[in-house]
């Protein structure tokens, strides 16, 4: 059995999401803690300007 992390942002740009679990990599034994981390409104403006920098990108190995 494993104990993993897994997190996400998703398109609100609101937060990151945390979550703890114990698995054996097929199935989950367990459900552990949660966490959301709240953005500030700096980091959003850092993320809203990555994202409007990304339109113009032509190459994804850049």
């Amino acid at each position: 059995m494993q104990t993993v992390a897994g997190m996400m942002s998703g398109t609100s740009m609101d937060g990151v999401d945390v979550a703890v679990l114990v698995t054996d990599g097929e199935s989950v034994e367990s459900f552990g803690p949660t966490f959301f981390r709240p953005y500030d409104q700096s980091e959003r403006t850092i993320l809203r300007q990555a994202l409007a920098e990304a339109r113009e990108l032509t190459d994804r190995t850049a």
